[in-house]
């Protein structure tokens, strides 16, 4: 495969447990910078890859490498039309991740931040796209706050360059108003909700009428999202938490956290890519609930050093209040797919199996994660009124 030459279509798709030598010798040939390169066992596991849609696998084995025995490993992102969507203006178009990658604009990021390299797209007739992609190692399986604060400095460095000296691109499949849109598609969801409060389920994860507050901030929200659209905008990820992540020890790339999952970028306010850092790594059950103001701390503070770090000094009120109101997201995050997990077995199964957890669990977990952050809620709606944003 041609990295610079890797869109083309095939009619139809082959069964990704089956692919043989024709279709995976190219790939690791290219990963590894070697037109010699032999295989001689290969397997495929698939990763859970969250509860969207599409699917994950690595392909992994012996081979015979650079003239010496060696263990392979590549990634395939299969991603699919019936996914999400086919229209690259909406939040979920299902072949973003493709198109940046096949742009070679990932290529050229600013400091703090990196990206896997890309071995070639391929799309097939029945709309589904494949994505081969380097594996990258997790070397620290365990964080610790500090690199929790790392990470959020290496953010506060890539935001901050298309703050100061890097247009906002332009490309056609950036998404905008991605938290905007991304909110707004759980309007189908909230509805079922709100005529399901009875439910044993549901009373788990709203229990004791907490529900009315979270109808009240959905009623609320576009004005929230009209006061993002006015502070400064960048370039944002808007997926940077913990299992999206990876860290190294090595010294030549300390001051650089690999990121995958690129199917979101766009512009955005700043601020707002740190929130899946906080929110999403609790909700995953990364961090201990306990640790929620120290997590909050270290990582807006972290974030501050990496935009002072490359000169750009906007108002820190401004930024923590982006940062807050993205949070916002995650109040009503995937809504329409988890009230279908509760009556939906396939569903609940899918959601079960990325956080690893029953439903019940996880919405017992939801709700004391609600009232653990709503500190950070109320300090959102004073910073609101004091930088007379309503």
């Amino acid at each position: 495969m041609d990295e610079n030459n890797s869109q083309y279509s095939i009619p139809s798709a082959p069964d990704v447990t089956t692919l043989g030598l024709d279709i995976l010798l190219p790939v690791v040939r290219q990963a590894y910078d070697d037109s010699d390169a032999v295989i001689q066992d290969w397997k495929s596991d698939q990763i859970n890859g969250g509860i969207g849609g599409g699917a994950i696998y690595r392909f992994s084995g012996q081979g015979r490498i650079l003239g010496i025995a060696r263990n392979w490993s590549v990634i395939l992102k299969v991603l699919k039309k019936a996914a999400g969507s086919a229209n690259s203006s909406d939040w979920n178009y299902y072949r973003r991740e493709a198109d940046v990658y096949d742009s070679g604009w990932l290529n050229e990021l600013p400091n703090g931040i990196a990206a896997p390299r890309h071995f070639g797209v391929v799309d097939y007739a029945d709309g589904t796209c494949w994505l081969w992609l380097e594996d990258i190692p997790d070397a620290k399986s365990q964080w610790t706050m500090a690199d929790y604060g790392q990470v959020a400095l290496n953010i506060g460095k890539f935001n901050s360059a298309y703050l100061i000296n890097r247009p906002l691109p332009q490309q056609t499949w950036l998404s905008s108003n991605w938290i905007r849109r991304y909110v707004n598609s759980s309007g189908e969801g909230m509805e079922i909700l709100r005529n399901s409060l009875d439910h044993p389920l549901v009373k788990r994860w709203f229990p004791a009428n907490t529900s009315e507050e979270f109808f009240r901030l959905w009623a609320q929200r576009e004005a929230y999202f009209n006061v993002m659209d006015q502070l400064p905008q960048t370039i944002c990820h808007y997926d940077f938490f913990r299992r999206n992540l990876f860290l190294f020890e090595n010294g030549d790339i300390q001051d650089r956290t690999v990121a995958i999952d690129w199917a979101f970028i766009g512009s955005g306010c700043v601020g707002a890519d740190i929130s899946p850092l906080v929110i999403a790594s609790l909700a995953f059950f990364e961090v201990p609930l306990d640790k929620v103001q120290d997590l909050d701390q270290i990582v807006f503070n972290g974030y501050l050093e990496g935009l002072n770090q490359t000169d750009w000094h906007g108002d820190p009120r401004q930024i923590r209040l982006g940062y807050l109101i993205a949070n916002l997201r995650y109040t009503f995050s995937e809504i329409g797919g988890w009230i279908s997990g509760v009556f939906d077995e396939n569903v609940r199964i899918m959601i079960e199996q990325a956080f690893g957890y029953p439903l019940g669990d996880i919405f017992d977990y939801h709700a004391i994660l609600r009232n653990a952050v709503s500190d950070l809620d109320a300090e959102r709606d004073k910073l609101m009124s004091e930088l007379k944003y309503w």
